[in-house]
C-alpha cells in the first residue's frame, strides 16, 4: 500500500474505491462500492448485535432486572447512539469517540481483571456464595 501511495501521490484516493479504480480501471468502482458498503454493514451489523447482547447481560446480572432477553431493545439503543457518528461527513473528529471507547474498553478489562482475581482468590462455596457464580473445584485446575 506504501508503494502505491507513493506512486500515486498526486492523485486524491480516499477509500479503497478510489484505490481501486485507480489501479484497475473505472469498471472496478461499483464492485468495490458494493463491497465496502456490504462488509461495512455487516461489521456494524455484529458489533449492534453483541452490544446489545452484552447490555443485555450487564443489566440482568448487575441490575438484577424482572424481565431479561431485551437485546433488540439494547441493539436499537446502540444503534440511535451512533447515528450521529455514523453519518459524520468528515471523520476529523472520530479521536474523541475513539479515545472514550478505549477509556471504557481499559476500564472494562480491568474490572475483569480484579472480578476474576476476587472469585479465583475465594473457595468455590464462598464464590457462588458472593457473586452468585456455580463454580465447582474441577473448573479451579488450571493446568
Amino acid at each position: 500500500m506504501l508503494k502505491v501511495r507513493n506512486r500515486f501521490k498526486t492523485v486524491e484516493i480516499i477509500d479503497i474505491v478510489d484505490l481501486g479504480s485507480t489501479l484497475y480501471g473505472e469498471w472496478i468502482r461499483p464492485i468495490l462500492a458494493v463491497l465496502l458498503v456490504a462488509t461495512n454493514s455487516s461489521f456494524l451489523m455484529v458489533y449492534i448485535i453483541f452490544y446489545g447482547t452484552q447490555i443485555d447481560q450487564l443489566v440482568c446480572k448487575t441490575f438484577e432486572a424482572a424481565e431479561c432477553g431485551n437485546h433488540h431493545l439494547y441493539s436499537a439503543l446502540v444503534i440511535f447512539a451512533l447515528l450521529p457518528i455514523i453519518y459524520m461527513r468528515s471523520l476529523k473528529n472520530i479521536g474523541y469517540f475513539s479515545v472514550f471507547c478505549l477509556i471504557f474498553t481499559l476500564l472494562g478489562i480491568i474490572i475483569i481483571v480484579i472480578l476474576s482475581g476476587m472469585i479465583a482468590s475465594e473457595s468455590p462455596s464462598e464464590a457462588n456464595d458472593d457473586y452468585g457464580t456455580n463454580i465447582k473445584d474441577d473448573q479451579r485446575d488450571y493446568n
